[in-house]
């Protein structure tokens, strides 16, 4: 590469660059590499979604394999020295936020490299991992948290990381600075969660003009979905739990504890007790949340089949029963009277239901019961069992959700507001990064592995 070296005063004769190796086409699979000056760092190392011509991708399925295997699939660039440990060029990586499809393949960098996440992004990858085998601990790893807006270097880069409103707790932005250039990572965010004043304190903080605006446009595929807000879930949810008289049954991820607190806030408004499982209670007491069970006598934790069989196996009776015995509560209990409750519920907890064992929950109860679905609509078009479940036990359902990702017209008012000299599409549909021509004039998209220079 050549290099120009009349450059004015405080410009580095070396480019900073950066490479898309997953993100670039695509929703999902956030993984980023910059280079400037021989020195390197990630953004982000996330699975993929789904893939062209097999569908949903399944993480399970490759946890057996070797990180040779994976990138041979075509799952992993070729990264040797990444995985391996060898490439003294590197200097760490950096994770936005605890989804899979921006950190799942962090387990196959070698731990010699450190790592920045949030402190609460570390506890609830950590708390999953007790639950689930394909998650990630860190015991060997050096981990270096994050501080919203607490600029730090790590060789030649300045990174600022910037507390975002998203779906996923304790999720950030970054800006990088190098040889007198500026790259923003959006990572994943919107201004319609209960933190939308992150948003608008983003519009306001983040420096206008940045060269190259890295940014997400999830919604972009989505132009028909309802452009909902978080606070207007909580009265569709308080009206429902008021109006059903039987038990309610909620479908929605642990992790968006955003969305957490609306059903809590709507169980309480409408005189009703929600009941966690423990994975969910496990985890809301790794980061501490303040209407943590035990601390709320309003909230109560049943254990599922499954999970009770696992802390058996596991012996894992001190760390998973004994913090939530006094919140427990058992199948009898909330079938002697199912219409106070309001029920944290998923596939695996298909199996919780059913007479003639005391450990279930029996059948009587689901007389009356209502089934809401709080999630991305993709995913409920492979809940099967679900489904049928539902319609064995005669349980009506209803979607009550908004998205963790930004709407267009907020996308618009970022890109307005901050003014960068080129905006990039990335965790976008490979047939929607032109529609962000329609928001902001100045559009670079990047294709999947190549080198891009930061101009």
């Amino acid at each position: 590469m050549a290099i120009n070296k009349k450059n004015t005063k405080g410009i580095s004769p070396y480019p900073m660059r950066y490479r898309l190796h997953g993100g670039a086409d695509e929703i999902g699979g956030n993984f980023i590499e910059i280079e400037y000056a021989g020195k390197r760092i990630f953004l982000d190392m996330g699975m993929p979604l789904s893939l062209p011509e097999e569908g949903p991708f399944s993480s399970h399925e490759i946890e057996c394999r070797s990180t040779d295997e994976i990138v041979q699939a075509g799952y992993l660039s070729d990264l040797p020295g990444l995985y391996s440990g060898s490439d003294d060029t590197i200097l760490g990586i950096i994770i936005s936020h605890p989804h899979k499809d921006h950190f799942g393949f962090i387990k196959r960098a070698s731990p010699r490299f450190p790592i920045y996440m949030g402190e609460k992004t570390r506890k609830i990858i950590e708390a999953t991992a007790d639950f689930i085998r394909d998650y990630p601990t860190f015991r060997g790893n050096v981990v270096r948290p994050l501080v919203d807006r607490q600029s730090f270097e790590i060789g030649p880069f300045q990174i600022t990381p910037y507390a975002s409103d998203h779906s996923a707790f304790d999720s950030y932005s970054f800006l990088i600075t190098a040889g007198g250039k500026t790259l923003f990572y959006s990572g994943d965010l919107r201004a319609h969660g209960r933190k939308g004043a992150y948003f608008e304190r983003l519009i306001a903080d983040l420096p206008r003009g940045i060269d190259h605006f890295l940014l997400e446009g999830t919604m972009m595929s989505r132009p028909k979905e309802e452009m909902l807000r978080e606070v207007d879930l909580a009265s569709d949810f308080t009206r429902l739990l008021t109006k059903k008289r039987g038990l309610v049954l909620v479908n929605t991820s642990a992790h968006n504890i955003d969305r957490m607190e609306t059903i809590y806030y709507s169980a309480l408004n409408a005189g009703r007790t929600l009941v966690m499982d423990n994975y969910s209670a496990y985890l809301y007491r790794a980061v501490n949340h303040p209407f943590l069970p035990g601390n709320d006598n309003r909230v109560r934790v049943f254990f599922p089949l499954k999970q009770s069989i696992n802390i058996k196996k596991e012996a894992s009776f001190t760390s998973k029963l004994l913090p939530f015995k006094d919140a427990r509560i058992f199948a009898e209990e909330i079938a002697a009277n199912p219409g106070k409750y309001v029920m944290l519920f998923r596939d695996s907890m298909l199996c919780d239901f059913g007479d003639g064992n005391r450990r279930l929950m029996p059948l009587k109860s689901l007389r009356g019961a209502t089934h809401i679905y709080s999630m991305w609509n993709g995913y409920w078009e492979r809940m099967d069992r679900v489904k049928s479940f539902l319609k064995t036990h005669r349980i009506p359902n209803y979607a009550i959700h908004c998205s963790g990702h930004a709407y267009k017209q907020d996308l618009k008012r970022l890109l307005t507001a901050t003014q960068p000299k080129y905006a990039v599409p990335i965790h976008t549909e490979k047939d929607r990064r032109k529609d962000f021509k329609r928001i902001y004039p100045s559009i670079l998209p990047v294709k999947k592995g190549e080198w891009q220079d930061v101009f």
